[in-house]
């Protein structure tokens, strides 16, 4: 989700309202097929909480990059090798 007001308040309201309905016109569906989408991104976890999901899930040098203003997030981490 963005940070910045202007663009927040925006790409939400067409998180919302706009995606469903292109996803629900792609997939021909006459059903609220993507309904689901906003609330279930909404709670998928972001920013520190995912960094730090990551590092206890054993991965090192955990960083994150903010793109196209914040709507998407690339996260990388290293995975340790595997011992024997």
């Amino acid at each position: 989700m963005p940070r910045r007001r202007p663009v927040r308040a925006l790409y939400a309201w067409y998180f919302r309202h706009v995606v469903p309905r292109v996803g629900q016109w792609l997939a021909r569906n006459e059903h609220e097929a993507y309904g689901y989408l906003p609330q279930s991104v909404g709670e998928f976890p972001e920013g520190a909480a995912l960094v730090g999901r990551m590092e206890a899930a054993g991965l090192a040098s955990v960083r994150l990059h903010l793109l196209t203003l914040g709507i998407a997030t690339l996260y990388l981490g290293t995975k340790s090798p595997v011992r024997r």
